[in-house]
């Protein structure tokens, strides 16, 4: 019962919706370039001998260059020495820098160079969704993960495949796309139950802002201010209102400005260099160059520009007076790495992430424990770092214990090294599926019971064809 539910029937709907997909998509760069392209040996044409499989990285690489394009070498960390080499690839990050650069297309003008590009990156989105999340393999219709507290140099919560084959990622199901939507759907609550989700607001701001001792940006955020739109007004010159309203109609744009507002501000709390953002932004699917890139960390930094004066510096000079590490909750990490006459970028990098991501996933793991001890985690189906997800009985009586049980489970005051303190808040949503819930407008009492009786017609069209089971 500790596993998320899944619908099977909508499962395989979108598992042939994503078969298709890719199978169209092949088709339209074969006809645009004359050769036969394919996913997977399986699928192989037996008429042409120069057909490319282009899930396999060389023959890809070759394909690409048959046709023009010049692919740029991408930086990758050997597992062995954990030095950064530069390597040969044609992995998502590659096609994306191609992407966003015209200079690296084929002169010929008898291709369409942006939509082979273009379609290849929409085949791997594809690709990956189904291998991972969709062809995960379940075990009596549930999906399963094995959770780390330890798995990540950062301290962040981690999750992966279970010990014995089952599901995958828990915590990073695809969301900002249609196929995402598509498939948060298939995860559904089981017969009688209700999904009560609960989510650390500006959680890692909260630290950051902190150790930067920025009173005025934490008074902001206990006044309910959030500022991912001030940051992505100020990016694209768009006003925060009309980001809002566009998030409020789904509007692609308005979720995308969002978004980057909310890694741009992540990317200048923990050192992140114009390079590694462009990196970090083009492997989820968003294409802007290394300059680009230094001109939104500028205006984030000369926003926010006690973020560098004072938490990077602290960081800085706990790593290099006393090579460690110390969060408010006690969590420790030792830096031997760190060289002299160098500039240890990614180890400050790391170091700058640590207290604020440890501190967020050890929050959740804080409030999961006191939810244990007051005998109500047994509602408790995923872990998400910043957010718990809880399938609770569908009645407002249980629903509304388990909200209490929660808001009080979060409810800790955190003390800083410089005597700063900090209670970070949450926020709730409610729904039958991942995708289609129904936010709380505040943490009260009058809110849960609003957002439950949004759902009366959901919940009425959940009863019917199951009296019908009982019956038979």
């Amino acid at each position: 019962m500790r596993g998320l539910y899944m619908d099977t029937k909508k499962l395989d709907a979108l598992r042939a919706y994503c078969t298709q997909q890719i199978a169209t998509l092949c088709e339209n760069i074969t006809q645009n370039v004359g050769i036969p392209v394919y996913v997977g040996s399986a699928n192989k044409p037996t008429d042409r001998q120069d057909s490319v499989n282009i899930n396999y990285s060389p023959s890809l690489q070759a394909f690409l260059k048959k046709l023009g394009f010049t692919l740029p070498k991408i930086r990758a960390k050997d597992k062995n020495t954990h030095e950064f080499e530069m390597k040969d690839s044609a992995n998502k990050l590659v096609l994306q820098k191609v992407l966003a650069d015209p200079g690296l297309w084929p002169a010929s003008m008898s291709l369409d160079p942006a939509m082979i590009i273009k379609a290849l990156l929409e085949i791997h989105g594809i690709a990956k969704v189904k291998g991972t999340y969709v062809n995960a393999r379940l075990y009596d219709s549930t999906y399963f993960c094995n959770y780390s507290v330890t798995s990540t140099l950062t301290g962040r919560r981690g999750s992966k495949k279970h010990i014995f084959n089952l599901g995958n990622n828990a915590q990073n199901f695809p969301k900002h796309s249609e196929l995402g939507s598509k498939f948060r759907e298939c995860i559904t609550a089981r017969p009688g139950r209700i999904f009560f989700f609960v989510d650390q607001v500006s959680a890692e701001d909260w630290p950051v802002q902190a150790l930067a001792e920025n009173h005025a940006a934490l008074e902001e955020m206990r006044n309910g201010v959030n500022r991912h739109y001030r940051f992505a007004s100020l990016i694209f010159g768009i006003p925060e209102r009309d980001i809002k309203d566009g998030r409020e109609r789904h509007d692609a744009s308005a979720e995308m400005s969002y978004y980057l507002g909310k890694k741009a501000r992540h990317a200048n709390n923990y050192r992140m260099r114009p390079t590694r953002m462009s990196e970090a932004l083009a492997a989820e699917g968003y294409s802007f160059g290394a300059e680009v890139c230094k001109v939104i960390l500028e205006k984030v930094n000369n926003a926010d520009p006690l973020v560098a004066q004072v938490f990077h510096k602290y960081i800085e000079e706990e790593l290099f007076a006393r090579k460690f590490l110390r969060t408010p909750f006690g969590r420790e990490r030792q830096f031997f790495g760190l060289r002299a006459n160098d500039k240890n970028w990614d180890i400050v990098n790391e170091a700058c992430a640590y207290i604020p991501q440890s501190l967020i996933g050890d929050n959740t793991g804080l409030a999961i424990t006191e939810l244990d001890r007051v005998g109500g985690a047994d509602y408790i189906l995923q872990d998400g770092h910043d957010s718990l997800c809880q399938e609770v009985p569908d009645k407002f009586g249980s629903l509304l214990r388990v909200f209490n049980q929660t808001r009080e489970a979060f409810n800790r005051e955190i003390t800083f090294h410089n005597g700063i303190r900090i209670t970070i808040p949450i926020e709730a949503e409610l729904g039958y599926n991942w995708n289609n819930t129904v936010k709380l407008k505040d943490m009260s009492e009058e809110s849960l019971q609003a957002a439950y009786a949004a759902l009366a017609e959901k919940r009425e069209a959940r009863s019917a064809p199951l009296t019908e089971e009982i019956v038979a």
